[in-house]
């Protein structure tokens, strides 16, 4: 037998042989019971390929989350992360001039933006910069892989529209089991999600952004779609989401959701605003009868609309007057809260910040291009007024280029509409966009956002000006 030409034509069954035995040498012996369905899932790679691997690793990397296990969530990163770069090589070898170009543009923002964390991280804590700089790294390393897939086989957008979709169900139908759990008690199932300001699988800011995005994008593929399973499908999913949205209790993502809306029916068909008009109104008018209001107040939460961001924003400006120029360092600004707290200790106020302050580890501004410019001061202040610019140059030029019947035009369309959601909710909300790589609050969005860069690639191969 000629070993030589079976390993030659069989190396990625090879690799994939290799990476199950590394899995099996390194798992910790509490998860072994894991390694068959790892064997079932690798040998379906191997059948499916690429179709296999952009689904199975978008829907792990989003849905198993550190909730369920740190152990299992980074075992399940370093999988995807092999996968994608077994892939990566399989497709483009070691040949660097064949590696997809990206956008000159965007590579300078990142290059300015990594050159800033690293210097504003010597104004502070030089290993918790870095700390943050190499998980941008390696999630910008992800989505390029993505990006390369995409960039190969344009279908490849429409596989990772369909894991984002996948997902969106995933989501959906996990907090459905969370309010049959209360006895289908919307008014308990709120009250549980103010209290823990978010539910045990996922922050409910994270996914609100979520169900915002796929809401805008499937309202786009409405309008593509003829066929009535497709419809069927759009709906469902519309329904799902918006379903989730109420659950989730989230108003920054229910507002942005109706933006959204609002935009692509200036877009496509503004006959749909006077139907959305009325049902308001109709709505409105309910509020007249005392429990319908009593309701809509508990639910909204009519007492406290800015749910404390007032405090958190007071503290933050003490962090930016302090450290305007290079910010305190990334994800510095949590360690520079209380140098200077606008409130006395022990008041309801400071617990309420302190709450806040373990909560999370980054992005206590509570506001995207607020939580850049308390981090990396005035020029990441500017780099996230950028980011946007950026974007929307991209969107504006693929719809003034492709026609408008076609599958591109309202896929981009959907992805703008998304990305209004998206940049908005940043004036509320600090994830979703550049969290310094968490990939469970960025991925969805930046998904979208390569798609958008492989059709600006394809209107100018040549990357001079894109």
């Amino acid at each position: 037998m000629n070993y030589q030409a079976l390993i030659k034509t069989n190396k990625f069954e090879l690799l994939i042989t290799i990476l199950v035995v590394l899995i099996a040498l390194f798992l910790p012996a509490e998860f072994l019971a894991l390694l068959p369905l790892s064997v079932l899932l690798i040998g379906l790679g191997v059948k499916y390929k690429d179709n296999f691997v952009l689904i199975f690793t978008i829907v792990t990397f989003l849905t198993v989350t550190t909730t369920i296990s740190p152990a299992i969530r980074i075992l399940v990163q370093l999988l995807n992360l092999l996968l994608l770069g077994i892939f990566f090589i399989k497709q483009y070898g070691f040949e660097f001039k064949n590696y997809p170009a990206v956008p000159l543009p965007l590579g300078l923002f990142f290059i300015f933006l990594f050159c800033l964390m690293f210097i504003s991280s010597f104004n502070s804590n030089l290993s918790l910069g870095l700390e943050q700089i190499i998980r941008l790294a390696v999630f910008l390393l992800i989505v390029y892989f993505y990006y390369s897939f995409i960039y190969l086989k344009e279908k490849n957008n429409k596989l990772i529209i369909n894991a984002v979709y996948a997902v969106a169900i995933i989501y959906g139908l996990f907090l459905i089991y969370e309010f049959a759990e209360t006895g289908f008690n919307i008014i308990e199932y709120n009250i549980k999600q103010v209290n823990y300001l978010g539910n045990d699988y996922l922050p409910k800011n994270q996914m609100g952004g979520f169900f915002s995005m796929i809401i805008t994008l499937s309202i786009a593929y409405l309008f593509y779609y003829k066929s009535k399973a497709q419809k069927v499908f759009l709906y469902s999913i519309i329904v799902l989401s918006s379903i989730s949205l109420i659950l989730l209790n989230s108003r920054t993502s229910i507002l942005t959701a109706l933006i959204g809306f609002i935009f692509l029916a200036l877009i496509l068909n503004r006959k749909i605003l006077k139907y959305a008009f009325a049902a308001l109104v109709l709505v409105s008018s309910l509020m007249l009868i005392d429990d319908v209001y009593n309701l809509f107040e508990i639910y909204f939460r009519f007492e406290k609309l800015s749910t404390g961001r007032d405090y958190i924003l007071a503290a933050s400006a003490n962090v930016i007057r302090d450290n305007w120029f290079l910010g305190a360092g990334p994800a510095g600004t949590k360690y520079e809260l209380y140098k200077d707290l606008p409130y006395m200790l022990g008041t309801p106020v400071e617990k309420f910040l302190f709450h806040h302050y373990n909560q999370i580890e980054f992005g206590h501004a509570h506001n995207f291009y607020l939580f850049f410019f308390s981090d990396l001061g005035i020029f990441g202040f500017i780099l996230s007024l950028v980011f946007p610019l950026l974007f929307f140059r991209y969107s504006y030029r693929v719809l003034q280029t492709v026609p408008k019947n076609s599958y591109s035009y309202y896929t981009v369309l959907g992805i703008t509409g998304s990305g209004i959601c998206m940049f908005i909710r940043g004036i509320f909300e600090w994830g979703g966009l550049i969290s310094y790589g968490t990939i469970s609050y960025d991925l969805p969005f930046w998904l979208l956002f390569i798609i958008l860069i492989s059709f600006v690639q394809k209107l100018n191969p040549q990357n001079l000006t894109a």
